[in-house]
């Protein structure tokens, strides 16, 4: 992935998005770069940047790995499990904890009867629902639109971002491995990219 890094401040020649805002004639007002870094309000998203290009890699390694844990489990509990869990050679580990329930985004949810729950960074729900429970559009859309009424039940994991300028929206479709990536230089009056 040539265009990720974890550097605090990544070289200037790096292209890096602008965000825009509208202005009080809602004329498109340019912010600049986000301001990610150390002794900044962002300094928590301070991990990883990247780009359109690298993200689809880096999910499908995500979703790759979470599909070997799952295949290791089962492997295991059939006693036939042959790859040791604590393989280096990997590059990421115990994802399968990402996408694990661990607290509920639904008042009266048991992991068991569906319901929306947060994982690790990751809200976790089964289509059709709801979704957008952890973007901004939660605080004025109500209720959220349902996604997928006309589809078959499906796992869908999702995560939103934002900086002064821009949003950023994934959903991973586990069953049929499928990902979707939306990033947005301007605010509107919602979250467009969720």
């Amino acid at each position: 992935m040539p265009e990720t890094t974890t550097a605090t401040r990544p070289p200037e020649e790096v292209n890096w998005v602008h965000g825009y805002m509208p202005d009080p004639s809602c004329e498109p007002h340019d912010v600049g770069k986000p301001v990610i870094a150390d002794g900044t309000v962002q300094q928590g998203s301070n991990g990883v940047k990247s780009t359109i290009h690298d993200l689809p890699i880096y999910y499908k390694a995500v979703l790759d790995t979470y599909k070997l844990e799952i295949e290791e489990e089962e492997e295991e509990e059939k006693g036939s499990n042959t790859q040791s869990s604590e393989d280096t050679s990997r590059p990421l580990r115990n994802v399968k904890t990402l996408f694990t329930p661990h607290i509920s985004l639904d008042p009266d949810a048991v992991p068991e009867a569906g319901g929306q729950w947060y994982g690790a960074g990751w809200a976790i729900a089964e289509l059709p629902a709801p979704l957008g429970r952890i973007g901004t559009n939660g605080m004025f859309i109500d209720p959220m639109p349902l996604v997928g009424k006309c589809a078959n039940k499906m796992k869908i994991w999702y995560h939103n971002g934002s900086l002064v300028g821009c949003f950023s929206s994934v959903h991973i479709l586990p069953e049929s491995s499928t990902i979707l990536i939306v990033l947005a230089n301007s605010n509107t009056k919602n979250d467009a990219a969720d």
